[in-house]
């Protein structure tokens, strides 16, 4: 594993080897991915009627990968993830799509496969409950990446934890939310699973983590992103979609 590599946060162990454990546990996973499918489903096709070319961020076992494939039958997708428990699922679950050729899947990290990518090639990059996985610093050179790869005019759509600017609110919010993964849990009566899963989500707190929701759609402006767009926000869970300014 690389450096960079390092720099995202994995999903391992019993999580990475049945996320239905995820679904259960973290329903706005689902969610977001459907709120980014219709989304993409409402991005015109292009004049030529070829493929639009995308790249998913975080493919994980592909329930968010099936989902933006449902929605756009003129879609031609690349997968990346870097947990291979999480992908090799992905290859099971969507072995017809990669045999039809609307599919690829990478086992690598985002800013590497991005660094490999020519520029404007894609026509969308899609992520799903990924992006804030990445440490921060991480993260800026993955988006500065990003949208050196995204042709004018390409589309951004993002499903994710975008934290609450006013750390008051946010904190409040994350203690409900870690209650409820107690109720959760013993419902599941998985409780040997409760101690990772919390130490997961704290990660994700962390400040070198934490992605709050104005700082990054200002970063996302300087970078040269526009029309940003949120679609929905409850708590943390949001999904936006913005696109690569045209000049």
């Amino acid at each position: 594993m690389t450096t960079q590599s390092k720099a995202e946060h994995q999903f391992k162990g019993a999580f990475a080897e049945d996320y239905a454990f995820l679904q259960l546990i973290c329903p706005a996973v689902t969610d977001c991915a459907r709120r980014s499918s219709e989304a993409l489903a409402t991005i015109p096709s292009k004049s030529d009627g070829t493929a639009l070319r995308a790249l998913e961020i975080g493919c994980g076992s592909g329930l968010s990968t099936r989902a933006f494939l449902d929605a756009r039958p003129d879609l031609y997708l690349e997968g990346i993830d870097l947990a291979p428990t999480m992908l090799e699922q992905a290859r099971v679950n969507l072995a017809q799509d990669v045999e039809d050729g609307r599919l690829n899947l990478y086992l690598t990290d985002a800013l590497t496969f991005l660094e490999k990518t020519p520029a404007e090639s894609l026509d969308l990059v899609i992520s799903n409950y990924a992006i804030h996985n990445f440490l921060d610093g991480y993260r800026m050179k993955v988006m500065r990446e990003m949208i050196r790869v995204m042709k004018p005019g390409a589309y951004f759509i993002n499903g994710d934890r975008y934290g609450m600017d006013d750390p008051e609110h946010h904190l409040r919010a994350l203690q409900e939310e870690v209650r409820g993964y107690f109720v959760v849990f013993k419902e599941m009566n998985r409780w040997d699973l409760l101690e990772d899963w919390v130490i997961h989500v704290l990660s994700d707190e962390s400040l070198d983590h934490v992605m709050r929701l104005t700082p990054s759609l200002d970063w996302m402006r300087t970078l040269g992103f526009v029309d940003i767009e949120i679609l929905h926000r409850e708590t943390v869970n949001t999904n936006l979609i913005a696109r690569k300014a045209t000049a």
